[in-house]
């Protein structure tokens, strides 16, 4: 079964899903889970919405979601103002 990797990260506000492996294909939610939800009913439409032969091969078959946490960078964690 072919793997499509999904890259989850967060925002300001929400989070957001990408994948690597094709163009135009994203989503996002408040929580992780409401974002994986929306990136899986991304798919779904792109499906529905492109000519068969314009569907990446990637998509033309059931395949295996791999997501993967974005690790945020320590200064984004870390509010250097109240440091002193």
């Amino acid at each position: 079964m072919k793997k499509l990797v999904a890259i989850i990260g967060q925002g300001a506000d929400d989070y957001g899903i990408y994948t690597e492996q094709m163009d135009g294909l994203y989503g996002a939610g408040a929580s992780i889970e409401e974002a994986k939800q929306n990136f899986e009913e991304a798919i779904m439409i792109y499906k529905e919405e492109h000519e068969w032969r314009d569907v990446p091969s990637i998509l033309q078959d059931d395949c295996e979601i791999e997501y993967q946490l974005l690790a945020l960078p320590v200064r984004s964690l870390v509010n250097v103002s109240a440091l002193g």
